[in-house]
């Protein structure tokens, strides 16, 4: 058919297009749990950004006391975590206080 044959039609006149997004972004520890010996001075915990994101996203983070005191076994941290676009890892430094008690194994966690 020609142009102007009335015999051609037109099919669909429209398509639909969507474009998913996979620009997620995570952020957790690079280890689960860490252990340190008492006199070891500091521990330094690893927060890894996972995915892509052109935004620079701030975390907190906070030591959470457990069997152990902040304070007295460990010096508290609450800070602001800041990972720019290109940024994968931050480290956190928790200084250990060293005692002379004897006492058992304490905790405290790291939070996000």
């Amino acid at each position: 058919g020609s142009a102007g044959d009335s015999s051609v039609k037109l099919g669909s006149s429209q398509s639909t297009v969507t474009i998913i997004d996979n620009d997620g972004v995570s952020f957790g520890f690079s280890q689960s749990s860490y252990s340190i010996a008492e006199g070891s001075g500091s521990v330094l915990l690893a927060v890894e950004k996972t995915g892509a994101t052109a935004l620079t996203i701030s975390l907190n983070f906070t030591t959470v006391p457990l069997t152990a005191q902040a304070g007295v076994d460990y010096r508290e941290v609450s800070q602001i975590l800041v990972f720019g676009p290109s940024d994968t890892t931050k480290s956190i430094s928790v200084a250990i206080v060293d005692d002379s008690l004897t006492e058992s194994d304490e905790i405290f966690h790291g939070q996000l």
